[in-house]
């Protein structure tokens, strides 16, 4: 799916529509296997009038065998029963049943032993999503400490990310995506490069409503 286009007049639509275009034409040729920005060039290419081009990249067979990291992203590898507990917290938040949701999501965490990390940084994006970023960042250096394998390493980033993102450390965010950019890991390089292209991307501008004529 394309990104939104911003509201205002056709030609400013037209502008940030090509910028985007450009973008992703730079992610693809840097990332020519990774699916997501495949679709959203295709669409871009669709909208922007490029038909054949984007038939052409709909034609590109799927490279299989790369799940692991899919958009930029490594999704938790979550049981059923990590998925069952964690929405559970959740109906108890929208609830407002917010001890009840903590001392939920503290037996959640403690269920490591048998789920790895993916139980403790679960833990930590439902501490982030109840405001306590104290306990979240406890629950990320726990796993970091625990993280052996790349994907336990990539997961811990992007849940890292997430609390950074959300506390508004934005030079410490900074730090980690360039940290990204000189890892070993493709994934890591791919989401770096994605964030940096999403900040060349400029944000909409409001746009100017037309005063009333006075009598």
């Amino acid at each position: 799916m394309a990104p939104a286009l911003p509201g205002g007049a056709p030609g400013q639509q037209q502008v940030e529509v090509t910028k985007q275009v450009r973008v992703y034409e730079r992610l693809y040729r840097l990332h020519p296997d990774e699916m997501q920005v495949r679709q959203t060039l295709q669409a871009l290419f669709e909208r922007t009038g490029r038909i054949d081009e984007a038939v052409k990249l709909a034609a590109i067979p799927a490279t299989v065998g790369r799940t692991e990291c899919i958009g930029g992203q490594a999704p938790l590898a979550t049981s059923p029963t990590l998925n069952a507990a964690a929405e559970a917290v959740r109906i108890r938040v929208r609830a407002r049943q917010d001890d009840v949701a903590l001392a939920e999501t503290a037996k959640l965490a403690a269920i490591n032993a048998r789920e790895g990390i993916a139980a403790t940084l679960l833990a930590a994006q439902l501490y982030l999503d109840q405001g306590k970023a104290d306990l979240a960042n406890q629950m990320i250096k726990q796993a970091t400490q625990r993280a052996r394998s790349r994907e336990d390493q990539q997961q811990v980033s992007f849940v890292r990310e997430q609390q950074l993102a959300r506390s508004g450390q934005t030079e410490e965010l900074k730090a980690l995506h360039e940290e990204w950019q000189k890892s070993n890991d493709p994934c890591l390089r791919l989401a770096a490069t994605q964030r940096e292209q999403q900040r060349m991307v400029p944000a909409p501008s409001a746009v100017a409503q037309p005063q009333s004529a006075r009598p």
